[in-house]
């Protein structure tokens, strides 16, 4: 009883500055929420620099500065002293999202308090250069963490490795990750080739894709799910889908689960490709591993039986989403549109129009100029 009249006496001098509202408390009382959550509303109410670094972890982990920046302005409030995890925290949601003055204040309010920045602070603002596409700003804050006498590590590794990635600079990021040595090299290293793979990944490069996760196996490092994933990508998006079905095989053989994504990534590009049996198959195969297919796979089979010309197959698809509990989106009713008015089925296309009415998506200017597109 105690404790909650301290939390209740913490939140009403916070409520005066317009942070804690009163059904945060009824939340804290029932436990309602993920721990992350709790341990925010915890902070909010004078939980201390702990919960409150917790909290900050939630909001950088889904890239959300501004809740971020409301926990570490609530724990102010609290009188809370804020310690260098608590900042590198702060840094990291920032970085997320390349604000590169954001995390450069941060890194000026510690120095203020008299923290010294860490290496997670110095590879942080590498990060955000690169997510901001500033190479140069990227070389001079990792020369930083040199200058300092700490030796990076592998997230410092990975971090430029996104700037050389972001900038087109591919070349410059193997360069990077070949003069690595090997006495330095730990499991954790995959992370910074797995960042040059997708890199060609997305170019389609399946053949630069490959060489350079052979190179990491030549150094020892043990390929993970996410350079299975984005070899598999890097094949598909090179129109290789047996190339791309047979890293999916090599992966369950070491020993490593496709998962969704992986599946997912051959499916959506079977059905780009028109090939909407080899889709079906892969959907199949994902369905008999008691994977739940996602979203962006039920909308993209959607729109390739759509594009087909199959409006049953379409249709069959929709409603194995809705059996999943799923609601269709925007882009599922305008490709299902799209089709009908293309084969002249208006019967069907205004019931599939006053459903999209009732979910509460606007059939606007854009939707109807893709019905009418021909």
């Amino acid at each position: 009883g105690g404790g909650g009249g301290s939390s209740g006496g913490g939140g009403g001098d916070t409520a005066a500055k317009g942070r804690w509202r009163p059904s945060d408390e009824l939340r804290l009382f029932a436990g309602a929420g993920t721990d992350g959550e709790l341990a925010a509303l915890h902070a909010r109410a004078g939980g201390g620099v702990g919960a409150a670094s917790v909290g900050l972890e939630l909001c950088a982990e889904r890239g959300d500065a501004e809740g971020a920046q409301g926990v570490f302005e609530d724990m102010l409030q609290q009188g809370l002293e804020p310690d260098v995890v608590t900042f590198n925290t702060l840094a990291k949601a920032h970085a997320a999202r390349g604000d590169v003055e954001a995390v450069a204040r941060v890194v000026r309010d510690m120095a203020s308090r008299g923290l010294e920045p860490s290496l997670v602070t110095l590879t942080t603002a590498v990060l955000a250069q690169g997510k901001a596409g500033d190479l140069q700003g990227a070389q001079l804050a990792f020369d930083t963490i040199r200058e300092s006498r700490m030796e990076p590590n592998a997230a410092s590794y990975s971090a430029l490795v996104v700037a050389y990635t972001s900038a087109g600079r591919v070349d410059k990021a193997e360069e990077l990750l070949l003069s690595l040595p090997d006495a330095g090299l730990e499991a954790s290293h995959i992370i910074a080739f797995n960042v040059a793979i997708d890199a060609h990944a997305r170019t389609g490069d399946a053949a630069a894709a490959a060489r350079l996760l052979d190179e990491a196996r030549s150094r020892r490092l043990a390929p993970d799910s996410v350079s299975y994933r984005a070899l598999v990508k890097a094949h598909t998006r090179g129109g290789d889908f047996s190339g791309a079905r047979k890293v999916l095989a090599d992966m369950q053989t070491s020993g490593l689960e496709p998962g969704v994504v992986g599946f997912a990534t051959l499916a959506s590009g079977l059905a780009r490709s028109g090939d909407m049996a080899g889709a079906s198959q892969i959907f199949d195969e994902l369905c008999a591993l008691r994977l739940s297919p996602d979203m962006l796979l039920h909308t993209a089979l959607i729109g390739g039986f759509a594009e087909c010309g199959d409006l049953g197959g379409a249709r069959r698809q929709l409603e194995l989403l809705r059996g999943q509990g799923l609601r269709p989106d925007l882009f599922c009713f305008t490709v299902l549109l799209k089709a009908y008015v293309r084969a002249r089925e208006w019967a069907a296309a205004e019931p599939l129009m006053q459903e999209m009415r009732a979910a509460s998506f606007d059939p606007s200017a854009v939707s109807h100029g893709r019905q009418i597109i021909t």
